[in-house]
């Protein structure tokens, strides 16, 4: 039940990104129904570094209960921060993010670290509602230009 609302959400956010922003989104989940259907890791792995290898933004969305398990949505957030990709945080509260991601917006862009921005989103709805309202403008934000595509990063959902 949980991954449902997970995914629901995710897929919400992925199509609001497509059609409001144009982006072309990669999202796991897309193929993946139940947590029955989830790749091993090593398949997951190899699609979804390939997908960040490839994108020009990274988007993590966590607005559920807080993660209390083991997440792979932070190891895509440490790779795309480590291959410099601008990224958005939709989370729901600061204790979403491990301590480190949670002030990567207070920084100055540098070499060593790709801009962050972190939006405070309570559902879905406003998840959806932000981008639908912002379009590009919440990407063009993270790296002065339009980009081309965005990679979903995935922990309780995959992000769109």
């Amino acid at each position: 039940e949980e991954y449902k609302i997970e995914r629901e959400a995710a897929q919400d956010v992925k199509t609001a990104i497509e059609n409001y922003c144009g982006f072309s989104v990669y999202y796991a989940g897309d193929t993946v129904e139940s947590q029955e259907e989830v790749d091993s890791p090593v398949v997951a792995a190899e699609e979804n570094f390939k997908a960040l290898a490839t994108a020009q933004q990274f988007v993590l969305l966590a607005i559920g209960e807080v993660i209390s398990r083991p997440s792979s949505i932070y190891v895509e957030a440490g790779y795309a921060l480590a291959h410099n990709l601008p990224s958005l945080y939709l989370v729901r509260v600061p204790a979403a993010l491990p301590f480190v991601l949670r002030s990567l917006n207070q920084h100055e862009r540098s070499r060593a670290l790709p801009h962050v921005s972190v939006e405070y989103v309570q559902s879905k709805a406003r998840a959806v509602g932000l981008v639908r309202k912002h379009g590009r403008t919440i990407f063009t934000r993270l790296n002065g230009a339009s980009g081309r595509g965005t990679s979903a990063g995935r922990g309780r959902k995959r992000s769109a």
